[in-house]
């Protein structure tokens, strides 16, 4: 399977509650405990606002098509997914609407008084990326904004999204199959 050209650290992207504050030099454990989300099924909205596209003349033109076809298809189409929250997530934490990833280098980390925001950096040898994010949270919903550059294979892609997310209920227990066989 191969990788996407840009593969966007929104999860594309990816429900909180005030408690104690937390700020840069926290864990994203602390971050997480000290929004207090909900525990449940979460329905969240992904949109692609804007993106710009910016080719050095190293950029091969191969994979600056790929990048141009995949983000012009994202721009202003709200992707949705429910996801039954806390899971289990190698990564660590998981909260619908705020990219937490383990991989980035923080160099802001604050949720406090009913809004959250952050700063993500992460290089790997072949790609860059930063993103500012902020937003707004109670118990039961988190909006936010992200905006941000991703490097790769000598394209820079500018990227704008919001995410709107809302705790819709509890999780449904996992179905069972009934796997004996009839007249034995």
């Amino acid at each position: 399977m191969s990788r996407p050209a840009f593969a966007l650290p929104l999860a594309l992207l990816l429900p909180l509650a005030a408690a104690a504050p937390a700020a840069v030099g926290a864990s994203l454990e602390d971050f997480s405990r000290a929004v207090g989300m909900k525990k449940g099924l979460w329905h969240t909205r992904v949109t692609v606002t804007a993106a710009e596209i910016r080719p050095s003349p190293t950029a091969d033109p191969a994979h600056l098509a790929e990048v141009r076809a995949q983000i012009e298809a994202k721009i202003g189409v709200a992707e949705e997914k429910d996801e039954c929250l806390p899971a289990a997530s190698p990564g660590g934490p998981r909260l619908p609407g705020i990219l937490l990833e383990p991989d980035c280098s923080y160099s802001r980390l604050r949720a406090a008084g009913g809004r959250w925001s952050l700063n993500c950096a992460v290089a790997t040898d072949d790609e860059m990326a930063s993103m500012d994010s902020e937003g707004t949270y109670s118990r039961k919903a988190v909006t936010g904004r992200h905006e941000g550059d991703i490097t790769r294979k000598g394209v820079v892609l500018h990227l704008k999204a919001e995410t709107e997310s809302r705790w819709v209920g509890k999780c449904n227990p996992p179905k069972t199959i009934d796997v004996t066989a009839d007249g034995d």
